[in-house]
């Protein structure tokens, strides 16, 4: 398309210069008219110019989310089909596995696909803004049910390996298990939040991580409990107060990480949410805005456009007002948003918000303004030339 806007340029170019060539040689009536025709063609031209290369931006941005939608589709794809392929090359009791489908193997394949949650969240936000066709809704619909059916089956089977392993373990070597499980996960949510939009990703992955695994990993606490019972009821135990109080003490431990592990995950997931709503106003408003710039650079020289000229910039000033003030809302959102990821941001990403922000605030004020502006010239313009022309025309 703009290839094409090109060579359109260039004829206009061309014809532009042949009419300054004629208007030398004609009457002057008649070299009026070459002017008006020639301004006209050259605003009309300017139009296509700058709507194409808007529409050509949107297409691009459309094309781009298209890409990232199908490559989490296929990464989703990919984590189904591993585990079909790795459940389909074993049998199904715990004693009947190979190397492959060792306890640490299902583990993270479990995880991996119990993390995915996140790559059906984006799929859904994108699929929202995309016109799939009908053999991509399928699929998409197809895979998330299959999704669900193999992160149960994989937990279901995680489950079973696991149970067999902590048969085979003694009282100390699970509590021994449970403890540095504790200690991997405290250790993990002492980092501090992240400041800037990639990192929070990567830390809602780790929480969301974080979340399942201690889920399944709940099997090795009520072993534990068990066992501790038994061995209470056998009397086994030397000190029992002592005993006690330090199995009270595993599971008020293990209670508090779950509670931190679920607040973090909360907060992160809330601040990628504030950012991705963010970035998508942000963007939205950069097209609306980067649109208000045709008026202005077309039409600083109104006063010598024909009559029709006038009334079509009018017209077109005035669909940017209202365009302007129906995306005042998202403008308004768009700071409130900025000001709430501000005090959380890192240094780097401070200093992009609030250039952003400036810049943003900059260019509608502007863009507010020379439109209210651009509107008063024209009208009062237009009135002008509709007088003089209903005059001359009176008088002929």
């Amino acid at each position: 398309m703009l290839d094409t806007v090109g060579s359109v340029d260039q004829e206009v170019g061309l014809l532009s210069a042949v009419t300054e060539e004629l208007r030398m040689v004609v009457e002057g009536s008649v070299s009026q008219a070459l002017g008006r025709e020639r301004d006209h063609l050259s605003l009309r031209a300017g139009a296509l110019r700058h709507s194409l290369q808007l529409r050509a931006s949107k297409i691009q941005e459309r094309v781009e989310r298209a890409d990232e939608f199908r490559q989490r589709l296929q990464t989703l794809k990919t984590l189904v089909e591993g585990w079909e392929e790795m459940r389909g090359s074993v049998g199904s009791a715990p004693e009947q596995l190979g190397e492959g489908a060792s306890l640490d193997t299902t583990k993270r394949q479990m995880l991996a696909l119990s993390v995915a949650v996140l790559h059906m969240e984006e799929m859904n936000e994108l699929s929202y803004t995309l016109a799939l066709s009908s053999e991509e809704a399928g699929q998409a619909h197809n895979l998330k049910r299959r999704w669900a059916c193999v992160t149960e089956d994989a937990m279901q089977r995680f489950s079973e390996l696991q149970a067999a392993a902590l048969q085979q373990e003694s009282f100390t070597e699970r509590c021994e298990r449970a403890v540095q499980l504790l200690d991997r996960m405290e250790k993990g949510l002492a980092v501090e939040i992240a400041g800037g939009y990639q990192q929070l990703q990567e830390q809602q992955k780790t929480h969301e991580l974080f979340q399942a695994e201690l889920s399944i990993a709940h099997q090795i606490l009520d072993s534990v409990v068990e066992e501790a019972v038994r061995l209470l009821q056998r009397g086994e135990v030397e000190d029992r107060l002592v005993f006690v109080e330090m199995l009270n003490q595993l599971r008020e431990r293990w209670t508090a990480v779950g509670l931190r592990v679920w607040q973090q995950k909360v907060l992160v997931s809330s601040l990628v949410c504030q950012w991705r709503c963010y970035n998508t106003n942000q963007r939205q408003l950069c097209y609306v805005l980067a649109g208000m710039g045709r008026p202005l650079s077309l039409t600083r020289n109104h006063n010598s456009c024909s009559l029709r000229d006038l009334c079509t910039l009018l017209e077109d000033t005035k669909y940017k007002e209202r365009l302007l003030r129906r995306h005042k809302a998202r403008y308004s959102l768009s700071r409130e948003l900025c000001s709430q990821l501000l005090p959380r941001a890192d240094t780097h990403t401070k200093a992009q918000l609030e250039e952003q922000l400036q810049e943003l605030q900059a260019l509608w004020t502007s863009a507010s303004s020379q439109l209210t502006e651009q509107a008063i010239s024209l009208t009062y313009t237009q009135q002008v030339l509709y007088t003089s022309t209903t005059t001359t025309r009176f008088h002929l």
